[in-house]
């Protein structure tokens, strides 16, 4: 199934028995979690010949794209309502740690480590994703910049490269969780080995530092918005044969090294948090319940834009037209139980949540 979040894999089912035309259908269309099923609000005989099922599983393409959707628009729509509902703890962030104005180079010692850390706040569904790595030397070089953690785990190696005095950028996507269940706070060291030629220039985090660069919080400081999420030092290192025991002081130097990163609560998260329990918790029953209704709605208006349309089934498009508005409205009714009664303390993302007046289907309708 196409879906990205994984718990969504096998939420509802397209058939639990397949038109007599097929043998063999995939497990995506006829495994089901939670037990529904799509036919099971639109019968497959009734429309395969709309949707040209005797010529080929059209009517199962028809019918999965329509519960792919389904899923894309349920996490759009509950994470909407859930975020008016309840207030995000940290605005989310984007920005860049370390300044790209530079003084003279460094003198730094040859086989030595030197870079940047993170040293994140603990927060359950918290994530920094770094965009660019940006190097400011004296030579033109390719190197690599080690991304090490405090579990000891060598969490990634950037292939960089710079350009004799001046700024370059190097592209990334590097996904860093804000949370660990084996440490209380996450660190995150950006280093390279200086091989005594490339020499870095002397680039800071900003013009003052206390013991971290933790300084302001982003409601005073747009600039400083990491602050929400994590402070941030210099670090030069002989070694790096343990990070678990790292000292780390209040280092200013970025040490040629400048990060582009955005971090953010992964709101949407919450749905999948924990595995999925359809006998044991309504919740994540009416998900299954919300997605099975707007995957119905989405497939009647495939239905409903067919070229195979005929006088026939233009007639039952009413009826349809008339469950579509049914579904839609249980939809709208069900994410409204659905993120009144959510565990919010799963995440760390919100806080005390408060009272719309209207409710969603105001909102969705």
């Amino acid at each position: 199934m196409s879906s990205s979040v994984t718990c969504f894999d096998y939420i509802i089912g397209l058939t639990r028995t397949p038109c007599s035309d097929y043998t063999g259908l995939s497990v995506d269309y006829t495994t089901s979690d939670s037990g529904l099923y799509l036919d099971e609000l639109i019968p497959i005989d009734k429309y395969e010949s709309i949707l040209n099922c005797k010529v080929g599983e059209n009517v199962f393409t028809f019918m999965e794209k329509a519960r792919d959707n389904a899923i894309i628009d349920f996490r759009i729509d509950a994470t909407a309502i859930l975020t008016q509902y309840n207030t995000l703890v940290r605005n989310p962030f984007k920005g860049r740690i370390g300044k790209v104005k530079r003084s003279d180079v460094l003198t730094l010692v040859t086989g030595n480590y030197y870079g940047i850390v993170l040293r994140f706040d603990d927060i359950v569904g918290g994530e920094i994703v770094v965009t660019d790595i940006g190097t400011i030397f004296d030579t033109t070089a390719a190197f690599n910049v080690l991304v090490y953690n405090n579990l000891n785990d060598l969490v990634a190696t950037v292939a960089v490269t710079s350009t004799a005095d001046v700024l370059t950028l190097t592209s990334t996507t590097l996904s860093l969780p804000t949370h660990s269940d084996y440490v209380e706070n996450l660190e995150y060291y950006f280093i390279f080995q200086y091989n005594g030629t490339n020499t870095p220039y002397d680039n800071v985090f900003r013009d003052t530092c206390g013991s971290l660069c933790n300084a302001r919080r982003s409601q005073s400081n747009k600039q400083f918005g990491f602050t929400d999420y994590m402070s941030v030092s210099g670090i030069s290192l002989t070694s790096i044969a343990d990070f678990s025991d790292v000292s780390i002081c209040s280092e200013n130097r970025c040490f040629g090294l400048t990060l582009g990163l955005y971090a953010r609560c992964k709101v949407e998260d919450i749905w999948c948090y924990d595995e999925m329990d359809y006998v044991g918790n309504a919740v994540d029953m009416a998900i299954a319940k919300c997605i099975r209704l707007k995957a119905a709605s989405n497939l009647i208006r495939d239905i409903a834009l067919t070229s195979n349309l005929n006088f026939d089934s233009m007639i039952d498009g009413v009826t349809l037209g008339t469950m579509d508005e049914q579904w839609n409205g249980e939809y709208n009714e069900m994410i409204d139980f659905i993120v009144k009664n959510i565990d919010i303390t799963k995440t760390d993302c919100f806080e005390c949540g408060r009272e719309i007046l209207g409710g969603v289907g105001s909102i969705l309708s």
